[in-house]
């Protein structure tokens, strides 16, 4: 099932609220990123319904980037609303997870593994020899990157294919 990237967001800003360690605009939306990267990896199949946009500073979401970009680089207090659907003021259904286990666990399984992590780390994560996004500026070193410069979804789902298989493999041992 597709959600929109300020749902997934969401989860990740009310799942920090609820345990008294609010996030950074940075960490919710490399949280929000390695959620959609490890969905493909494992399920083959998209989270969000947006394209992931390569960046100076990494793989951005835009609506997510967009909706927290107020908070600067202080901890978020509550969850956005639906920036997708710009002419809806209606707030995100927070229980939506509710209905689809396997999508609520994969994100509390990123939410366990990641959000102890500061934005610079997350950052250093992301940014990794091989990843995905740098992949994609690899060709622009030293050069100003395009505007709209897409991370391809078959990209960012081989990676996470490959840090599965080595993970499984690694437990098996």
């Amino acid at each position: 099932m597709l959600y929109s990237a300020i749902d997934i967001a969401n989860f990740f800003v009310n799942r920090a609220i609820e345990a008294g360690h609010p996030l950074t605009p940075l960490q919710v939306g490399k949280l929000t990123f390695l959620a959609h990267g490890w969905n493909l990896g494992i399920n083959e199949m998209s989270l969000i319904n947006e394209p992931v946009q390569a960046w100076k500073w990494g793989p951005v979401i835009p609506s997510v980037y967009f909706a927290f970009q107020p908070y600067g680089k202080d901890p978020i207090d509550k969850a956005a609303k639906d920036f997708v659907e710009k002419e809806s003021d209606i707030e995100p259904n927070a229980s939506i997870f509710d209905t689809d286990a396997e999508t609520k666990s994969l994100l509390e399984t990123i939410y366990q593994e990641y959000a102890k992590y500061g934005g610079s780390e997350l950052t250093n994560i992301t940014h990794m020899n091989g990843s995905p996004w740098e992949i994609t500026v690899r060709p622009y070193k030293g050069k100003e990157l395009p505007r709209f410069l897409t991370i391809k979804n078959a990209l960012i789902q081989d990676y996470y294919r490959q840090k599965a298989q080595t993970n499984e493999q690694a437990t098996e041992h």
